[in-house]
């Protein structure tokens, strides 16, 4: 009786892993799943102090952004690059959260 109560809850915990999300990522850990999903679309508007480009990161109203190769840049209404992004330039950016990382999805000067 205790061998199948215990296939039982073995069964259940994989049955229980199996039916999260495909968004979400399971860790494990010491005390069993975790999960983290993306959050979504913020907006701030802030001055770039600094472009890392070899980063892919800028920092601006004291916080760092990711630049992945979705991110769209807008400078004076034209698609740029990180690399034409500079500091002192007001912009928008739009970003997503993903664990403490933010991530610019666009970033549009004012």
């Amino acid at each position: 009786m205790n061998n199948s109560f215990a296939y039982a809850v073995a069964a259940g915990v994989l049955v229980l892993g199996f039916a999260m999300p495909a968004s979400a990522q399971i860790s494990g850990g010491r005390g069993g799943f975790s999960s983290t999903t993306t959050s979504t679309l913020s907006s701030a508007t802030c001055t770039v102090k600094s472009v890392d480009t070899s980063a892919s990161t800028f920092d601006c109203g004291g916080k760092t952004y990711d630049v992945t190769s979705t991110t769209v840049i807008t400078i004076n209404g034209t698609q740029s690059t990180l690399d034409a992004l500079q500091g002192g330039m007001q912009v928008t950016v739009m970003y997503s959260s993903s664990g403490s990382t933010l991530v610019a999805s666009t970033v549009t000067t004012k």
